[in-house]
């Protein structure tokens, strides 16, 4: 018996890679416009406050960064859904020697008048 989730697979075999970041404690939110999907967003966040965002909005076309816990964005990558989560998942772990540690610009903010 075919699941919905076997046939998202079938259709997009990228999916698993999603599957296989929810499986390790990422969470996913979907924005979705009459009906259809038009982004999905997840995140991981690490003990010490750093946070792994992940965007997409096609399969060839998601962006992903690593920040501080104050907002500081240390890497950044952006390309097709399978690249990106191939970098994304290379990241040492951010207390590790050769993680990124230089931020390199701050994560947008809300601006309230």
């Amino acid at each position: 018996m075919t699941t919905p989730e076997s046939q998202a697979l079938a259709a997009y075999p990228e999916l698993q890679h999603l599957i296989d970041l929810r499986d390790t404690g990422w969470t996913f939110h979907v924005a979705a416009n009459d009906g259809h999907i038009t982004q999905i967003y997840g995140h991981h966040h690490w003990p010490d406050g750093w946070t792994d965002l992940l965007v997409i909005h096609h399969h060839t076309d998601a962006a992903a960064a690593r920040s501080t816990p104050d907002g500081g964005l240390v890497w950044t990558h952006d390309g097709d859904l399978v690249e990106v989560i191939t970098h994304l998942t290379a990241l040492p772990d951010p207390d590790e020697p050769l993680a990124p540690q230089l931020i390199i610009g701050r994560a947008p903010t809300l601006w309230t008048p």
